[in-house]
Formats: C-alpha cells, sequence, structure tokens
C-alpha cells in the first residue's frame, strides 16, 4: 500500500510532519507544496490522547494524510515506503517522536537522546546548568509529591524571593502554571493540577519549581541549519515583544512582532537573540525551527522554556506580508537549501506593525455581538480566532487556552496602538455574565 509506487507519485521530495497541528496544520502544508514539496501530514490514531481537540488537517493542504502506528520503527517503516526525506513535528507532542524517527531513517536531525532538554521544563533548564560555558537560568528545582513541592518551594523562595511558579514538566500554552505567594497557595497548585491532564494530554505527576522572573518578556523564534563548519547555525526569523497577565496564572496579552534586522546594538532583541542562540546549543537542537521564551531581567535574559518546533498563534501570513519570510517559510527553506538560510540576511520590516491581542473574560458568560462586530470592524483588525463569534459561550479566564480567543493586527504603528486601545475600552461592555 506504502510501496516505492506511492514515493513515486509524490509531486517532490516526501516531508513528513508528524501531528500537524497548531501552526504546522495549515500554513506548514501549504508552504512545502509552494516550495515544491510533498508534504505528508502524519496524525495520531487518538487526537484526543495528545490534547488536539479541533478538526483534522484539511486534505487539501497536504500531498497525503495518514494515520501514525503505535510504534515509532514502524512508522519509521512507513515513512520510508513513502520515500521521506524529511521529518518534522507538527506539535510539541510530537517533538521526541521526530527525533527518533529521523534517528531510525538516517536522516540528519538532532539527536534523540536529547529531545527532553526540549520537552521538560526542568530538564532544559538542567541542560543550561551543564552547559560549558554555563548558561544563566532561573533556578529551577523538581518535585513529585505534595511535600517535596513546599520543600523545593521553600528552597527557591529563599534563594531567590517570592513569588514563585508552579508548572507541569510538560505542557504548554500556559495550561496548570500557577504564581504562588505563599505556602498555601504552593500547595493548592499542587492539588489542583496533580493527576490532571496537561495541555498535552500526558497526566500531571511531575512537577517544576520556579522562580519568578520580573521583566520584559520576549519570544525569539529560531530555525537552524548546519553552517560552513559544521556546527549549527541558529537564523533569527521573528522576535515578539510580548505582555503578559500575571494573577494565579498566566494570561497573553498582546505580541508586537520585532524584525529580525535590528541595527541598533543597544536593542534588547539583539541581546535576548544572543542568549536564545546560547540556549538552543545548551539543549541540544542542531536543525529545524524551534521557539524561545525568554524573560529580559534587571540580572539579564533568563530561560522561560524552549520548544523545538514552529511558534504557535502567531500570525505568520502577516509576518510574511511585512517581512517576506516567516518562521514557516524559512523551515521549507532549510530543507530545500540550508546552506542558502544560514548566509541568509536578517529580514527587515516595511514599516507596518503587525501584533496580536488576546481577549480575557472576568467571569463567565457570552459574547455581545454587537461589540464583538466593532471590535472586529476596528481597520487594523486583520483575522480573529474562528470561537469570536456572537453569542459564544465564555469562561472566565485563567490562562491563555480559556482566552475567548485572540485577534491580528497589521497597519502604522501609531494605527494598531490605536485599535489596541480601542479594543481594550469595548471589551468592558464584550461580555455578558450568565445568570
Amino acid at each position: 500500500m506504502h510501496g516505492p509506487l506511492s514515493a513515486a507519485a509524490a509531486p517532490g521530495p516526501v516531508a513528513a510532519v508528524l501531528r500537524p497541528y497548531s501552526t504546522a496544520e495549515h500554513e506548514l502544508g501549504r508552504a512545502l507544496r509552494k516550495r515544491g514539496r510533498a508534504g505528508l501530514a502524519v496524525v495520531p490514531a487518538n487526537r484526543a490522547a495528545w490534547g488536539m481537540t479541533g478538526p483534522p488537517p484539511d486534505p487539501a493542504d497536504w500531498w497525503r494524510v495518514v494515520t501514525e502506528p503505535d510504534q515509532p520503527g514502524d512508522l519509521a517503516a512507513l515513512l520510508a515506503g513513502f520515500g521521506a526525506v524529511d521529518v518534522l513535528p507538527g506539535d510539541e507532542t510530537a517533538v521526541p517522536l521526530a527525533w527518533e524517527v529521523a534517528s531510525k531513517l538516517g536522516l540528519p536531525g538532532n539527536d534523540p537522546a536529547r529531545s527532553g532538554s526540549c520537552t521538560d521544563k526542568l530538564a532544559m533548564q538542567q541542560a543550561l546548568e551543564t552547559a560549558e560555558p554555563r548558561v544563566p537560568h532561573p533556578v529551577t528545582i523538581g518535585a513529585a509529591g505534595p511535600r517535596t513541592v513546599l520543600t523545593a518551594a521553600q528552597t527557591v523562595a529563599q534563594a531567590t524571593r517570592w513569588p514563585i511558579v508552579i508548572k507541569p514538566r510538560w505542557s504548554a500554552s500556559s495550561v496548570g502554571v500557577s504564581v504562588c505567594y505563599t505556602l498555601d497557595e504552593v500547595a493548592a497548585a499542587w492539588d489542583a493540577i496533580s493527576g490532571q491532564p496537561g495541555a498535552l494530554g500526558e497526566i500531571t505527576r511531575a512537577v517544576a519549581v520556579q522562580e519568578y522572573l520580573s521583566g520584559t518578556k520576549w519570544t525569539v523564534d529560531t530555525v537552524t541549519v548546519p553552517g560552513p563548519d559544521g556546527r549549527p547555525v541558529h537564523r533569527p526569523t521573528s522576535f515578539w515583544r510580548e505582555w503578559v497577565s500575571v494573577t494565579s496564572g498566566i494570561i497573553w496579552g498582546e505580541s508586537w512582532l520585532v524584525p529580525p534586522a535590528v541595527t541598533d546594538p543597544r536593542h534588547p532583541a539583539l541581546r535576548v537573540a544572543a542568549y536564545a542562540r546560547q540556549v538552543l546549543d545548551a539543549v541540544g537542537v542542531r536543525a529545524g525551527p524551534a521557539c524561545t521564551e525568554i524573560v529580559l531581567t534587571a540580572r539579564g535574559p533568563r530561560l522561560v522554556e524552549v520548544m523545538a518546533r514552529l511558534a504557535g498563534c502567531y500570525p505568520v501570513g502577516l509576518v510574511e506580508l511585512v517581512t517576506g519570510q516567516n518562521q514557516v517559510t524559512a523551515t521549507v527553506d532549510a530543507l530545500t537549501d540550508p546552506a542558502a538560510l544560514a548566509r541568509r540576511a536578517p529580514a527587515a520590516g516595511d514599516g507596518r506593525a503587525v501584533a496580536q491581542v488576546w481577549l480575557a473574560a472576568p467571569y463567565d458568560g457570552w459574547l455581545d455581538g454587537g461589540v464583538l462586530q466593532q471590535i472586529t470592524g476596528l481597520p487594523t483588525v486583520q483575522t480573529h480566532s474562528a470561537g469570536l463569534k456572537d453569542g459564544a459561550e465564555v469562561h472566565e479566564t485563567t490562562d491563555t487556552p480559556s482566552s475567548p480567543g485572540h485577534l491580528d493586527l497589521l497597519g502604522k504603528p501609531a494605527d494598531v496602538e490605536q485599535d489596541i486601545t480601542a479594543i481594550r475600552t469595548l471589551e468592558h461592555t464584550l461580555y455578558r455574565r450568565r445568570p
């Protein structure tokens, strides 16, 4: 069924994308097709087991859509039958699997023995601690029970001070992340997430206890390729300056694109970019896309987390309009000509601003369609989440996934700022309280 004839029928070299969700769901399949590659979407038999609840990949975006076998060896054999020459993770859950399968197929890529450093919130900080030279990082201790969580919290608080952060060792989108100011809050945070599924489907049995990072939040999107000397080159595709809301949890607020072609040597984007490269070297990323979240503190940059896959949620189409490329297109370019990507100059913007705004409901209720129409009709609002509809049910926003949705904006910086102010003003009347 999947023998040599399947490979011969492909319109170009076959790139397998394992669990193509989030940004990879539509954009990556389309980018592969535009650049003459056959996108093979590999989906799990049970999406819900991995925390994926949306629709399956659209076959129109992919050359083929196939079901993932249970064992990595069987998946490697399936991909070999299709003649796959590249294997990419489509979401966070697929990172260890993609690294292992690529290794089994003898394809260049990342060492599967190091995949935990890009998925485990404790292991990634430990990788920075043991790197040569050591990379500065937040104080982080692992814990796997109510007593050890309290002990770890006391240790971290004594080394830094309150508040501290409790997060599942394996999750995403700020699910299960708590900002705690007392030991009672630490105990409550453990009780709330222990034994519960995280954003990626795994049951939470261990957490990372971490110092709270105060400062400016950044995300650095990169694509890594081999350089002329064989050492990895981490090419930034976009920087995002971000504002988050911190209560008992973490809620995304706004993200602003900073194009990579920053010329002012004092610009903080260059500082966080240099730090991101240190992080990627320390955790062992040698190929492919990555997303590194950083807080620029008074002591310097500190890692929040690093993920060896495409960044989620960001409006990559708008990034391409402004800079001529984005992380998705650069990822596909790296498959075709990695040397050219290594030499590529940083992308500059055209003067327009790209921003993303996340909404936050103060209570359970539903959306007022009239107010929503005013928001989505603002001049710089380009797109918005599909769930933002008249009468849509909303719940009190406690983390990013519980947000009613987001809006993507494009325009002159002053116009975008003006519309964001209008969104925040209109949002006060957007929600109707449930009786």
